[in-house]
């Protein structure tokens, strides 16, 4: 019997996929934050594994109902090995803006091998969802920090001239990007390429 030819994209997903700890475990949000990553790989032909960058709206219009919800999904999406952070990203303004860039893990490549095999690592539901459980309850001690730093020089260079043309800072003052590597998105859970 000859092979159906599609013109839709599609993924296989194999039974050990389906079946692990580490699928079983994830929560609503972590599938749903995983299928939109599996949207985007789809969206670019299967071909684009490992360089997907997808918006945090789209996580949201895709049906994560709040914006506090995103990063405790993909945390645990990272923790379980499902997903993998192939590229941390960063704000900013226009020009040195970037999204992170995602692979998923569970899908084989054209020679037949997965891009990554840490979900397969669990050997019990309940050892994934404790993983999954640290990994969404997260908290980055430095995002704090960096609100607190920022607000302490918005107060110290907010004078009543710089309030009244808008400026949170001394004019002409430039801003330097620390160039710190993260190697984990949380401490004690292991991740592979999470920057």
């Amino acid at each position: 019997m000859p092979k159906k030819k599609s013109d839709e994209p599609f993924i296989m997903l194999y039974r050990g996929v389906v079946n692990s700890c580490a699928m079983r475990a994830a929560s609503g949000g972590c599938r749903k934050a995983i299928d939109r990553i599996v949207e985007e790989h789809l969206a670019q032909g299967g071909v684009e594994n490992g360089n997907l960058e997808v918006p945090f709206e789209d996580f949201y219009k895709h049906g994560i109902t709040s914006h506090d919800s995103i990063m405790p999904a993909l945390r645990e999406a990272c923790a379980l090995g499902l997903i993998i952070l192939t590229q941390r990203g960063r704000a900013g303004n226009t020009e040195s803006r970037a999204s992170h860039k995602w692979a998923v893990a569970f899908v084989k490549d054209r020679a037949g091998q997965y891009y990554g095999t840490e979900w397969k690592r669990f050997r019990t539901v309940a050892e994934a969802k404790a993983v999954a459980k640290k990994a969404r309850a997260y908290k980055d001690s430095r995002v704090g920090a960096q609100k607190s730093q920022c607000q302490a020089q918005a107060d110290l260079f907010s004078t009543p001239g710089n309030r009244e043309w808008g400026h949170s800072r001394k004019p002409g003052a430039k801003t330097e990007t620390s160039g710190i590597v993260f190697h984990s998105w949380f401490p004690g859970v292991p991740s592979i390429s999470c920057l």
